[in-house]
């Protein structure tokens, strides 16, 4: 069975949550937890410390992720994408209609959790939708997903 699982591979990219004094890479794989032995499913956590930034690929590729500004860049490839997306009209105007999505996505998010903090409350769904500024055919669909 495991043979057919297909490889996985998430890897975070992590500075506060970082100590300073860990290894610059951690691969994490699952181990069977009463024998101790490695369990092959083919799946990968890596953690990169980006707050370690020395004179290795990873290193600068990190302190490349710091900078606000091109020029600082050790990267050629990232640099060049940074110079279109901040100093080129097509750039930042692709750049305004992404940071747009993420708010319009976080805006949702909140009226989403605003409307299932008044349903646990026990806030009538016409209520709710007007607070929040959705149909109340939203809002039950909201409160349906909650009981699942």
């Amino acid at each position: 069975m495991l043979e057919k699982l297909p490889e996985s591979k998430v890897i975070f990219i992590v500075d506060d949550e970082s100590e300073k004094n860990v290894e610059p890479i951690l691969h994490i794989k699952r181990t069977v937890k009463e024998t101790g032995k490695n369990y092959d499913d083919k799946s990968e956590i890596i953690y990169i410390n980006a707050l370690i930034q020395e004179d290795t690929e990873l290193g600068k590729l990190m302190h490349d992720f710091h900078c606000s500004r091109a020029d600082d860049m050790y990267s050629e490839v990232l640099a060049n994408r940074v110079r279109e997306l901040k100093e080129t009209q097509e750039g930042v105007k692709f750049m305004c209609k992404e940071m747009d999505k993420i708010y319009q996505a976080g805006e949702i998010r909140g009226k989403y959790e605003t409307a299932i903090k008044l349903i646990e409350l026990g806030v009538n769904e016409e209520m709710i939708a007007e607070a929040v500024g959705h149909n109340i055919e939203e809002i039950q669909r909201w409160k349906n997903n909650m009981k699942r």
